[in-house]
């Protein structure tokens, strides 16, 4: 998953639209608010979204995925 979100947040930077998915909920609530606190402008070019839930098990249709490049960050 996505973890402390330091990726998301690297590649948001970057430009790249990013999503952030972790299985552990209380991470995510803590990267949502920390993007929330920021006005949005912690990835700098535009803060990276967050999702709670496996990865492995997410519709690609869902409406934050949707039309978007995929990829995974080790």
């Amino acid at each position: 998953g996505c973890g402390n979100g330091r990726d998301s947040f690297f590649f948001a930077q970057a430009g790249v639209d990013t999503v952030g998915i972790d299985i552990a909920d209380a991470e995510i609530a803590l990267l949502q608010k920390r993007v929330q606190d920021d006005g949005g402008k912690t990835g700098g070019n535009g803060a990276p979204t967050f999702l709670a839930g496996d990865f492995t098990n997410m519709s690609l249709e869902h409406e934050a995925v949707a039309g978007r490049r995929i990829g995974t960050v080790y």
